[in-house]
């Protein structure tokens, strides 16, 4: 089978699918399950299929920057001519490659080939040919109905699911479907070595990394970068790319959130570390003496490769990666930083990381805001002043586009009917981020959380608050239990939006910038919003402030944090906290390599 779709593609799956069959069902399913093992570069024309009206451009271009189609074929898939116009696009962009998807929901294939079928009977037995009937009927679709056809029968001709009505268990389907079009990808994320200066960079980073193997046993190299500037991203598509070469690897994502939220997060890191080398093969650890020992022990004969992803201090990097004869011949260790001066203190070749050229940016931003490398000749204008107000940080490139195109998500869903009105959108979303030179990349950011709806701000208040870095079914049975729904809908809202990723087999991370601009919400440091001023508790000290002089408690709808387990605590004021709704206090958060975090000690719960 031909599996190679042309590099640097926007979307790594387009779904065409018949909305009011399979929306709310089985498609609403396939897409989370895809979201979750990674890919999220999803094109899914939610609304627009049920209008009836003209196929845009927009959604022609969509199909055309995506690496593969899923169709989802229903019984009532061909009454839309928006669908059948979607499937010729489709097939004519990809034909017989091998990138097409095609599952018969509740369909039989032979029905759909009998669009060609000269049998009358097959014909009357056959909802797409029916369809097609129909569709002959309105003049302006004549022009049209030849290559529909077509369309309906290459798809058809391909080898296809069926997902047969009360024979075939769905959520198995979807677990096995998922896991196929994973490895036909090639990778649970897109590879991003040919996107927005992505290949120059690993370049760099591998010729620093070369030069300091050829004089050093280890390689210690740091990337040193302001917040939001890529270097996780960097770092990441690093370890993708060579992870593979050594006898073990991790990846240790957010040490600095990880020490600070966390009461023994040294230790949960260093077992972690262990854990994603010598797999099963080692004891937990009590203490941090006892893990560097056992690092050091383990590790001195082999060639690893670890990833330390925004370290704040030097005791992080001696208890995790302490001297280069802790591993073995080859190794390399890679950190990203905020702060370099803890890395001068070290063996540590720096590299330094550097924002996206004006063109670079300007490609990152408008995939996002426009589904295409340019932005239309109109808006390149303020779409230029857009990307320089965002500095030329990835971070804010994606958020402001993504804001841009959630504008657009109004059209839509029918809230506005044609072009004119999509355009206005555009360019009020575009003069919104011109708006702001002055103010700071945190400040600018909360743009895209003042254009959420209620349940979607406490949603995305919770998990930058909580649980970034948490297993996604364990964050969504939490939110459940405080009535938030759909909750699929909602992140994957939060997600298109750039607010949130799915990454690493399913859990949900934020970025260090956004969770820092949701904390300074609840601290009350934007005066123009008050509303979420002390909703949440995450600091054990605030805690143990409010608890003994009984204040702010009006305000509080969650409290996730840990205590110490020598000190006694009295928790009646917490029957005077009438909007709580999450509350979780425990002796420590310790992640398990479920993806899910156990709570040793006390815990309550209230939802």
């Amino acid at each position: 089978m031909e599996t190679n779709p042309s590099p640097g593609k926007t979307f790594d799956v387009f779904l065409s699918f018949r909305g009011e069959d399979t929306r709310h069902n089985f498609t609403g399913h396939l897409s989370h399950a895809l979201r979750r093992i990674g890919i999220f570069n999803i094109f899914k024309d939610d609304y627009a299929l049920d209008k009836g009206k003209d196929i845009g451009p927009e959604l022609m271009k969509a199909i055309e920057d995506s690496q593969y189609a899923v169709v989802v074929l229903s019984e009532n898939y061909a009454t839309s001519s928006w669908c059948l116009k979607e499937l010729a696009k489709i097939v004519e962009c990809m034909g017989n490659s091998g990138r097409i998807r095609t599952i018969f929901y509740h369909v039989n294939p032979s029905h759909v080939r009998a669009v060609k079928s000269t049998d009358v009977e097959k014909q009357k037995e056959s909802s797409f040919w029916k369809a097609l009937k129909e569709h002959a009927k309105t003049p302006s679709h004549s022009k049209d109905l030849e290559s529909w056809r077509n369309a309906l029968f290459t798809v058809a001709n391909q080898s296809g699911d069926p997902i047969e009505l009360n024979h075939t268990d769905e959520a198995s389907f979807i677990e096995k479907f998922v896991a196929d079009i994973s490895r036909e990808i090639g990778a649970s994320i897109r590879n991003m070595d040919d996107l927005f200066g992505m290949t120059s960079r690993l370049l760099q980073l591998d010729s620093l990394v070369l030069g300091s193997v050829a004089t050093n046993h280890v390689c210690f190299i740091g990337i040193h970068g302001m917040g939001g500037i890529g270097k996780s991203t960097l770092a990441k598509a690093y370890y993708k790319k060579m992870s593979h070469k050594f006898h073990g690897s991790s990846f240790l994502q957010n040490v600095r959130g990880v020490c600070k939220e966390q009461a023994n997060g040294l230790v949960n890191l260093q077992e972690q570390l262990l854990s994603d080398i010598l797999k099963d093969d080692f004891k937990h650890i009590g203490y941090s003496e006892y893990g560097k020992d056992m690092i050091r022990s383990r590790f001195r004969h082999k060639k690893v490769l670890i990833v330390l992803d925004d370290v704040s201090n030097l005791d992080q990097l001696n208890d995790l990666v302490g001297e280069d004869n802790w591993f073995g011949l080859g190794s390399i260790i890679l950190v990203t930083a905020r702060d370099e001066s803890f890395l001068n203190s070290g063996n540590y070749t720096i590299y330094r990381a550097e924002s996206l050229n004006p063109s670079e940016a300007l490609q990152l931003f408008s995939s996002k805001a426009f589904r295409s490398i340019e932005p239309p000749a109109k808006y390149k204008d303020l779409s230029e002043q857009a990307v320089e107000n965002a500095s030329y940080l990835p971070l804010a490139l994606t958020v402001f586009g993504s804001y841009v195109r959630s504008k657009v998500k109004k059209i839509e869903s029918g809230s506005y009917s044609g072009s004119k009105e999509m355009k206005n959108e555009w360019e009020s979303a575009l003069l919104d981020l011109k708006n702001f030179p002055n103010m700071d990349i945190v400040e600018k950011l909360k743009i895209s959380f003042d254009d959420l709806d209620e349940n979607e701000r406490h949603i995305f208040l919770d998990i930058a608050c909580f649980f970034s870095g948490f297993d996604i079914d364990y964050v969504t049975e939490v939110l459940k239990c405080c009535g938030f729904k759909p909750l699929i809908k909602l992140l994957d809202d939060l997600t298109e939006k750039s607010l949130l990723t799915i990454q690493d087999g399913g859990k949900l991370w934020v970025h260090d910038l956004l969770k820092e601009m949701a904390k300074k919400i609840i601290g009350g440091e934007f005066d123009k919003d008050q509303r979420h001023r002390g909703s949440r508790i995450w600091d054990t000290e605030e805690l143990y402030k409010i608890l003994e002089v009984e204040e702010g408690m009006d305000e509080v709808e969650a409290i996730v944090t840990y205590v110490d387990e020598t000190k006694e605590y009295s928790f009646e004021a917490l029957s005077s906290m009438k909007k709580l709704r999450l509350l979780k206090i425990a002796a420590d958060f310790r992640p398990q390599g479920d993806g899910r975090y156990d709570c040793d000690g006390p815990e309550l719960s209230k939802s």
